[in-house]
This record gives C-alpha cells, sequence and structure tokens, in this order.
C-alpha cells in the first residue's frame, strides 16, 4: 500500500488536498501535469487517489499507464512499473513506449527482451536519437564498451556540441585505461559546456580528473559545481511556483485568497468559509 505524505507535513508545503479536492475544475492537461507534480513530491498516496479519480471519469489511457508506472517506480515496485509500461505499448504502440519499456526492462536487467526491442526498433527506425539511446543504454548494462562508444561518437557526429556524449567518451576512455585521452575529454567538455555546465555533468568531470590524479583541477571545479546547484535548484523553485500559480488560477481564478480559499469539506465541491476564530 501506498503512504501518505501528509501524515507528517513539513513547514512550507503546499497541502496536496488544495488540489485534489478540486480536481473537477482543471482541464485534463493539468490535471495529468498535477499527478506528476504529486509523485515528484512524493504525495504517493494522493497521486494513486487521483489516478483512481481520472481513470473513473476517463477510463483507460496509455496517458494513465504511463503515471501509473512512474508512481510504481517512485514506489519501489520495479515489477509494477514494467507490467504499466507494457500495458501502455500494447494500448498504444509506439516507438516511445516501446523504448520506455527497454528502459525499464534494462534497469530490472532484464537484458533478454530489452534487446530484442532495441534491435526491432533499429530496423525500423535507425535513425531516431531515442533509438540510438536505447543501443547506448544496453551497451552500458552489458558492458559492451565498443558498441557504447560507437552509439555516443554518433550523437556526436550529429551535434558536435552535445556536452554528455564527450563525458560519457572520457569515462570510457578511463576505464581502458587511456587516462590522457580521458582528462583531455573531460577538460574539452567543460570548455565546451562553459557556465552551462550542469552539476551533473560537472561531477562526472570531477570524478575522470580525481581518478586520473589531478585533484587540483578536481578541487578547483567545487565553485563551479556550487554554482551549478544553486542555479538548478532556483529553475526548480520557479517551475515549481509557476505550477502552482498555474493550478491556483485554473481551479480558483478570482475567488478570495488566504485561509477561505484553502478551506474545503474534503468533497471536492466548491471551498467554504475558513471557521472563524473565537
Amino acid at each position: 500500500m501506498v503512504q501518505s505524505s501528509t501524515d507528517t507535513p513539513t513547514s512550507g508545503q503546499v497541502d496536496p488536498r488544495r488540489y485534489i479536492d478540486r480536481v473537477g475544475r482543471l482541464p485534463l492537461k493539468l490535471a495529468w501535469k498535477l499527478v506528476g507534480w504529486l509523485i515528484g513530491r512524493g504525495h504517493l498516496a494522493e497521486a494513486d487517489e487521483l489516478l483512481d479519480l481520472l481513470e473513473r471519469q476517463r477510463g483507460p489511457s496509455a496517458t494513465l499507464c504511463e503515471h501509473r508506472a512512474r508512481l510504481a517506480l517512485a514506489a519501489g515496485d520495479d515489477d509494477g512499473q514494467i507490467a504499466w509500461l507494457r500495458e501502455r505499448a500494447n494500448l498504444a504502440p509506439s516507438n516511445t513506449s516501446k523504448i520506455a519499456l527497454a528502459t525499464a526492462l534494462l534497469n530490472n536487467g532484464e537484458v533478454g527482451e530489452a534487446r530484442q526491442i532495441s534491435e526491432e526498433l533499429d530496423r525500423l527506425a535507425p535513425e531516431l536519437q531515442s533509438v540510438v539511446g536505447l543501443r547506448l543504454k544496453l551497451a552500458e548494462v552489458t558492458g559492451d564498451l565498443a558498441a557504447a562508444r560507437s552509439a555516443h561518437e554518433l550523437l556526436l557526429e550529429r551535434n558536435p556540441e552535445q556536452i554528455n556524449p564527450l563525458i560519457a567518451i572520457a569515462e570510457i576512455d578511463l576505464r581502458e585505461g587511456k587516462a590522457d585521452e580521458a582528462l583531455a575529454l573531460a577538460r574539452h567538455a567543460l570548455d565546451l559546456a562553459g557556465e552551462q555546465a550542469t552539476s551533473s555533468q560537472i561531477k562526472r568531470c570531477i570524478a575522470i580528473m580525481t581518478d586520473t590524479g589531478d585533484t587540483d583541477a578536481a578541487d578547483a571545479l567545487q565553485p563551479a559545481l556550487e554554482d551549478a546547484e544553486a542555479r538548478a535548484a532556483e529553475a526548480q523553485r520557479q517551475r515549481e511556483q509557476a505550477f502552482i500559480a498555474e493550478l491556483d488560477e485554473a481551479i480558483f481564478g478570482s475567488e478570495p485568497a488566504g485561509d477561505e480559499r484553502m478551506a474545503t469539506d474534503g468533497k471536492g465541491g466548491p471551498p467554504r468559509a475558513a471557521p472563524k476564530t473565537p
């Protein structure tokens, strides 16, 4: 059973009931976004409740399966995630749904079926970057460094300014004992990314520099890493703020703000006035 996250509320959290109890006022696209927000915030029981409601109202759909799979993954149910992604692929077969299923299978160590899906997509749509990405994932999981290098090089051939493939090739060089090549590629990737380097990219380059013995260069990247993490946190805060504003506008419109707007009878009806303080 998925446990409710509202049992121990954290100061500053937005109460998910504020939106779930009024979800009927939301357009469907925004309701799906609310499900994703609830899962991302760890409100798994509430997300499950909302999915049940949407299924009763709209019936089964590929989008419902996709969100059920996300919820299962967040709850640590790998088998459940795969089952829902399989159902999604059956309901609405597409390259995207097949890649999502194959990726989940690989993450769960089920290489055989994932390989079959990858080979099928290689025959049908080898030019798609997402198909190359699945081929790459398969190579990484199976330890096929040559195939992984080939996939990364193909991505770079299509877009030489991509940063992640450069870093990945540097990591492969390091695993193959080519320390100088790995270090040079990591530095080139950081130069190319400049101030737009993400915290993940910087961390990977720090690891390469540390493993090749260039600890001074690794230490020198710490301020850049802190800046990147701060930028990412601020961007996330702004996205969340914008989403909450979008929800409020869709649900409440010009209704009174503050406690009166927050109050609800818990049955999905219009907000009632908050009790007056004696």
